[in-house]
């Protein structure tokens, strides 16, 4: 607890970092673990990383927007990217994302990094819960399982958020 309150992690700050408590069956007794949030991982590698870029951008693309990567060759001296919305309110199905890590003083630094979907679900926790990426969810009544329902969950802002975490870990 110590060391996570001296790097800055403050467990009342929204996604900084999450006390997660869980049955020690060794003791018999409840033990608190701590799974950092994706805002505790940017403070981390911005405070204490080595080479911390100057801005970082994170994006999903859709299969209505247009995406060009320009990645570093023998005639462009820096990675970069075209991104374009063409109808902010129907974009189609999630298709992927990025990140990129520009860096002010040092241009040919720049970084992109693209993930397809496929590569987003790989992320995704095993035992990740239906509430947050939707699916099927167990229906209860009695202590007994009644069936399922369909949750929507927040898809979109899980595949953001797992590309904002590896933004700031890879």
């Amino acid at each position: 607890v110590v060391t996570y309150a001296r790097m800055g992690l403050d467990p009342a700050q929204k996604n900084h970092i999450n006390l997660v408590p869980y049955k020690n069956n060794a003791k018999n007794k409840y033990d608190m673990g701590f799974i950092e949030g994706y805002r505790g991982i940017e403070l981390k590698a911005t405070k204490y990383g080595l080479d911390v870029p100057t801005a970082v951008v994170v994006e999903l693309v859709y299969s209505n927007d247009k995406f060009k990567p320009i990645k570093k060759d023998m005639n462009n001296k820096t990675e970069g990217y075209e991104f374009e919305i063409t109808n902010a309110f129907d974009r189609g199905k999630i298709i992927g994302g990025f990140y990129f890590h520009a860096y002010k003083d040092n241009p040919e630094k720049n970084k992109i990094v693209m993930l397809s979907l496929a590569d987003i679900e790989k992320r995704k926790p095993q035992y990740a819960s239906v509430e947050f990426w939707g699916g099927e969810k167990t229906i209860w009544e009695d202590g007994k399982p009644a069936g399922t329902e369909k949750v929507e969950g927040w898809y979109e802002k899980m595949c953001w958020k797992t590309i904002y975490r590896a933004a700031y870990q890879d």
